[in-house]
């Protein structure tokens, strides 16, 4: 009988390690023996067949080589001058890091005392987390490190080492796979030039190294913020549109992951209107390309100012209101879609002081509308003049005004369709109005009597209309088609005028006419021949 070699080559003095011995000529019999020195004790081999035995070491007092030969009668042992190495046992103090990701993969430094670097070169140095056995290398004869290894779930498994491919320690030193799972990721959009500082809520992020990839782009490194929070900042985009975000574990890429939008580049092209109150509040209307609805769409007035929500209304139009400013000045104009980064197209708004409404003169007009209104306040701007944006509001209904000076305009005074009294206001961006709450009246003219009723072709006629609602108001009368002349009244119920020469014999219309708008209420003058007297008796 014959032993060729023999694995493993070394084991602990404790002895039983399961040793496979290869040789020549054996063959099963109830005294097949294994020795390891010819002083020492025989063991039991067990016959696997004509090649090859197994057997267990005995316990040894110290280390070294043992020569180990074989026998069928227990009695005459092979030379063969194979030897065995009886070594320390290997133990486990402590791992580092405790923990990682489920997914596998993560260096685990394995603490421990009597590890070799014969076992590194023999391909015997290994780790095993639970049942799962993975290759080692050797950092010292104390230290070591091995890749954890995938698990299905989550939990604590026990790590140990073998220094021999076959005898593994009984430490009971404990790992934990942590399950990483990502439930949320804000913002979940940014441009495509990257920057964005993306981060992933949701849980088992603490203790585990970390790392994040957007689509198939190189992993960039994430920052852990305890348990429950990764940051990192998105690369570069190569097309606009959704990207992955996994995170990467050691080169292990995990299960859990989000999703993140990459935007073209948002641009604002123009807004309106372009100044506004220091107050703030104006509802801006901003114009640019590649707009897209999100929960983050945000405006900015300035880099250090406050971001203020926008209002998605389509791929080119947001809208968004501005806030308060602690003094006037031009504020460049900025949007974003994840409120981080923003865009920089140099559009500018000016903020500027809040007009104001103190008066108005007259008080009253015709409720036919037309009337010149001189508005008194403050802060009336040419700039608003020239834009189109100095109006006046009587109530609801707007018209364009006039700059008089920086404390006056006038307006023309609107349609009522009955009389009664109604707010002035005053816009310098067109949008928002004064709330002053001066008042202006509209009055409603009423003619119920004309006399004389009749008068020559040759006209001259002093003509007294009767009624009400005259007082304070501007008025001139109009005899049919003729042009307009003017008209005195006389305290609230009077008005008198000479009617001009009539074309024709005949009934004429008789109306009041109030800065060029024709009064509802009028009345009818007969235009008769000259007359004539030619005989008496």
């Amino acid at each position: 009988m014959w032993v060729s070699h023999m694995a493993p080559l070394l084991g602990p003095v404790e002895g039983g390690t399961r040793l496979t011995v290869v040789g020549v000529h054996f063959r099963e019999a109830a005294t097949l023996r294994c020795r390891f020195e010819e002083s020492s004790k025989t063991v039991v081999a067990r016959y696997v067949d004509a090649g090859q035995l197994e057997c267990a070491t005995p316990v040894q007092s110290g280390g070294g080589s043992r020569r180990l030969e074989v026998s069928m009668n227990a009695q005459q042992f092979s030379e063969s001058d194979v030897a065995f190495t009886y070594v320390a046992a290997a133990a486990v103090s402590s791992v580092w890091p405790e923990r990682g990701a489920s997914e596998g993969g993560t260096p685990v430094t394995v603490h421990g005392a009597n590890l070799l670097s014969v076992s590194e070169e023999l391909g015997y140095l290994q780790c095993r987390f639970n049942s799962t056995v993975v290759r080692a290398q050797l950092l010292s004869d104390d230290a070591l490190v091995c890749n954890s290894t995938e698990a299905a779930s989550a939990g604590m498994v026990t790590v140990e080492v073998t220094t021999n491919g076959r005898d593994f320690t009984a430490s009971g030193v404990l790992y934990e796979h942590v399950w990483v799972m990502v439930s949320d990721v804000g913002p979940w959009s940014g441009p495509q030039l990257g920057g964005t500082l993306v981060t992933l809520v949701g849980g088992g992020f603490g203790d585990v190294e970390l790392s994040c990839r957007f689509g198939d782009a190189e992993t960039v490194l994430a920052s852990v913020h305890g348990t429950q929070a990764v940051r990192c900042v998105s690369p570069v985009g190569a097309v606009s549109g959704w990207s992955s975000v996994e995170l990467v574990s050691h080169g292990e890429t995990l299960r859990s992951g989000a999703s993140f939008f990459y935007h073209a580049r948002m641009w604002v092209s123009h807004m309106a209107p372009l100044l506004g109150p220091v107050e703030g509040g104006t509802r801006l209307t901003v114009v640019g390309v590649h707009f897209r609805e999100a929960a983050t769409l945000r405006c900015r007035f300035e880099e250090s100012s406050k971001t203020v929500v926008a209002r998605y209304v389509d791929a080119g139009q947001l809208e968004c209101a501005t806030p308060v400013q602690s003094g006037g000045g031009s504020r460049r104009l900025e949007v974003s879609m994840n409120a981080q980064q923003f865009s920089e197209s140099d559009v500018a708004f000016t903020y500027v002081a809040a007009a104001a409404v103190s008066s108005v003169w007259p008080e009253r007009g015709a409720s036919e509308g037309g009337t010149p209104v001189t508005v008194h306040g403050a802060n009336l701007l040419s700039v608003s003049e020239e834009l189109g944006y100095l109006q006046c509001r009587f109530n609801s209904t707007v018209v364009r005004a006039q700059l008089l000076s920086d404390d006056a305009l006038v307006c023309n005074s609107t349609e009522a369709a009955s009389a009664g009294m109604v707010t002035v206001e005053v816009t310098t961006n067109g949008r928002d109005f004064t709330a002053s709450g001066v008042l202006y009246e509209h009055v409603w003219v009423m003619v119920s009597d004309v006399g004389p009723w009749s008068g020559p072709q040759l006209g001259g006629t002093l003509v007294t209309l009767v009624g009400g609602g005259f007082g304070d108001v501007e008025l001139s009368c109009r005899f049919g088609d003729a042009e307009t002349v003017l008209a005195s009244v006389h305290g609230t119920q009077a008005v008198r005028c000479v009617s001009p020469v009539g074309a024709v014999s005949g009934w004429s219309s008789v109306e009041l006419v109030s800065h060029g708008e024709t009064l509802r209420s009028g009345a009818s003058f007969f235009y008769h021949a000259r007359m004539w007297v030619s005989h008496m008796a």
